[in-house]
């Protein structure tokens, strides 16, 4: 049993935010008595703001995998739903607005595609990405002075993204995204092309357009 203490602020949200509205959260898929690990769906209503203040109601669905309790309690929040831990499990602190293009929900994702973007958060998420790709520029470096079998993949990966944070460090998204477009591959098929393709799938998902979206992963913050 859960006992909720909801903190809800309700406003007029950056531009391309949703906010979980809590008039609406169903489970379409949701068997009890399959155990563990299971698919659960569920969907969420949320509140998105355009660029013009204006805001639509999109109801947006949810598909996770959860291997236990506590996964079925965190990820199958609403985005934007922050939880604490208590005594009795996991419960609701409070709500925030999120990033549309940060969803892991193709109903919001398409929304964002057609509202456009916030260029001042995509500038802060491209400094963000261009401190990233120095810790693993560095990592993957190393990795390629080893005497591993896969060293020269990893020293080529490394020289591919030095060129991917060059180009972000000038402001332009034009090579990341021609990374993030291209589907990501599976193993065995491992060269650096498909190293670089998957890490910056991973790293820049908010460049995906809705299209993209092969999972839904409902992100969760947790104190």
């Amino acid at each position: 049993m859960f006992w909720l203490v909801f903190a809800i602020s309700v406003y007029a949200a950056e531009p391309i935010h949703c906010q979980y509205d809590h008039s609406q959260k169903i489970y379409l898929e949701n068997d009890f008595q399959a155990g563990y690990p299971r698919d659960v769906v569920f969907q969420c209503r949320y509140d998105c703001w355009n660029t013009t203040g204006m805001s639509d109601k999109i109801l947006a669905t949810h598909k996770v995998r959860v291997a236990d309790q506590e996964q079925e309690a965190l990820r199958t929040a609403c985005e934007g739903v922050k939880l604490k831990k208590s005594k009795w499990g996991y419960e609701h602190d409070s709500t925030s607005a999120f990033y549309a293009h940060l969803s892991r929900s193709k109903e919001v994702k398409s929304w964002a595609s057609r509202a456009g973007r916030n260029q001042k958060l995509e500038e802060r998420l491209r400094t963000n990405l261009v401190n990233e790709l120095e810790e693993v520029i560095a990592a993957f470096r190393l990795a390629g002075q080893s005497q591993d079998q896969y060293a020269p993949t990893y020293q080529q990966a490394a020289w591919l993204l030095v060129d991917v944070q060059k180009s972000l460090r000038q402001r332009s998204f034009h090579l990341l995204d021609a990374y993030v477009q291209t589907p990501a591959a599976i193993p065995p098929y491992f060269s650096a092309n498909v190293l670089v393709a998957n890490l910056l799938n991973n790293l820049a998902y908010w460049r995906w357009e809705s299209s993209r979206l092969y999972f839904a992963l409902a992100p969760v913050s947790v104190e």
